[in-house]
């Protein structure tokens, strides 16, 4: 039995994050060392990827959060929001609430997304997390996912 195998699945860190494909990005291994290095050397705060739709930018990010050098810095989990063009943002804010372990008697007393996001930065308080906003297409629903203390790191 591996060691992954007997940790109850509650001491596992949140990895909420898409499937990666299989595909191999090609011509990308300098973009994707520079993130990872600034990710890497303890540059809190937010980096962000822009450029047109279809270019890559989420399969890049992908790629860097599968790294298990990020994921080892990142030790306590990784949290995906996809946003989009009109985003449940309190569904999304639920998903992020429950993986770092929000009780659900509190998050039945919350119908308001700030609070709720106020619950979450608790939660993450000085927790190592990589949080990564993808398909941003509202500036003001982005905003309320700058989360995390000193230790976390944002992309979007």
């Amino acid at each position: 039995m591996e060691a992954l195998d007997r940790l109850d699945k509650d001491q596992l860190p949140p990895f909420l994050i898409p499937v990666k494909s299989r595909d191999e990005l090609i011509g990308r291994d300098a973009l994707i060392q520079e993130i990872k290095s600034r990710l890497l050397t303890g540059q809190s705060g937010n980096i962000s990827l822009h450029g047109l739709p279809g270019v890559g930018k989420t399969s890049l990010v992908l790629e860097i959060a599968y790294d298990e050098e990020v994921q080892t810095h990142f030790k306590d989990g990784v949290l995906w929001a996809p946003l989009g063009k009109d985003p449940n943002e309190f569904e999304r804010l639920v998903k992020w609430a429950i993986a770092v372990g929000v009780s659900t008697n509190k998050l039945n007393e919350i119908d308001d997304p700030q609070e709720l996001a106020d619950e979450i930065q608790s939660e993450i308080g000085s927790k190592r997390m990589l949080l990564v906003l993808d398909d941003i297409w509202h500036i003001n629903v982005a905003r309320k996912f700058e989360l995390g203390g000193p230790n976390c790191v944002r992309r979007h």
